[in-house]
C-alpha cells in the first residue's frame, strides 16, 4: 500500500512491497519475502484486527492507509480492507511457509464467519459494506477467498453497473482500486464494466503519468484494462 520500505514498520509497507513485486513480475529473494510475510502472519489477530483478520499498527489506526492505486481509507473501512489484502496478498505467493500458511488459513476463516453470513442473506451476495470495502471483497475472491466466487463476483458486477455514474465511474466506488479490480476479474464478468469506464482510461492514457509512484501504478492499471478491452 504505501511506500516501499523496509519491512517491520508497518502492515501497510509490507502489503505495499509485496503487492508491487506482484503487479509488476519482480521476484523476491526468498529472505524478503520471509521477513515481509512474517511480519504480516504476527500481525494475525492482533490487537484491532478486523474479524481476527491482520491488525494494522497502533499509528496506521489512526492515519489510515494507502490502496495499491493510492486512495486513502482511515477507520473501520481501513480495518477491513486490510484484512482482505492481506489475505489476497499472501495467497498470491508461493513458496509460503507454515507459519505463514496457519495465519492466512485462520484469518480467512475469520473473515468468512464474520461477512458472509450477513451477505448472504443481503440481496447481493456480491458486495459488503461500502463501494470501497466491496472492491477489497471482489480482489480476495478473485485471488481464491471465500465461496461460490463466480456467484459472487457476477452478483457484484451487476451491483457495479447499477453504480454508474454515466462519466465512466461509479458512484461510491473509488475509479482506480475498482478498475483494478475489474483487470483480475477478467473480461468474462466484468467485460462490461471495463468497457464502459474505457472512455475514461483511454482518454487519460494519453497523457504522460505523474512522477509519483500512485501516478506510474494508475497509468499501468488502465494499460492493463486497455489491453482487456
Amino acid at each position: 500500500m504505501t511506500a516501499s520500505r523496509q519491512s517491520g514498520t508497518s502492515l501497510d509497507d509490507a502489503l505495499d512491497r509485496l503487492q508491487h513485486a506482484h503487479f509488476y513480475g519482480e521476484k523476491l529473494t526468498p529472505r524478503e519475502q520471509r521477513a515481509l510475510t512474517r511480519f504480516i502472519a504476527e500481525r494475525q489477530g492482533g490487537p484491532g484486527a478486523y474479524a481476527g483478520s491482520f491488525a494494522l499498527t497502533a499509528p496506521e489506526r489512526k492515519a489510515g492507509i494507502r490502496a495499491f492505486t493510492g486512495e486513502l481509507f482511515t477507520s473501520a473501512s481501513a480495518r477491513h480492507i486490510a484484512g482482505e489484502e492481506c489475505c489476497r496478498v499472501l495467497a498470491t505467493l508461493r513458496g509460503r511457509d507454515p507459519r505463514v500458511e496457519r495465519a492466512l488459513a485462520a484469518a480467512r476463516g475469520n473473515l468468512a464467519s464474520r461477512i458472509l453470513p450477513g451477505v448472504d442473506a443481503s440481496p447481493n451476495a456480491g458486495a459488503f459494506c461500502c463501494g470501497k470495502c466491496t472492491v477489497a471483497f471482489w480482489r480476495h475472491i478473485a485471488a481464491g477467498g471465500f465461496n461460490a466466487p463466480q456467484q459472487r463476483l457476477a452478483e457484484g458486477m451487476r451491483l457495479l453497473r447499477s453504480r454508474r455514474d454515466g462519466k465512466g465511474g461509479w458512484r461510491r466506488f473509488p475509479f482506480y482500486y475498482t478498475l483494478l479490480a475489474l483487470t483480475e476479474i477478467g473480461p468474462g464478468l466484468a467485460g462490461h464494466e471495463l468497457k464502459y469506464a474505457s472512455t475514461v482510461f483511454k482518454r487519460r492514457l494519453a497523457r504522460k503519468p505523474g512522477p509519483d509512484k500512485y501516478a506510474r501504478r494508475r497509468h499501468d492499471i488502465m494499460a492493463r484494462a486497455a489491453a482487456i478491452v
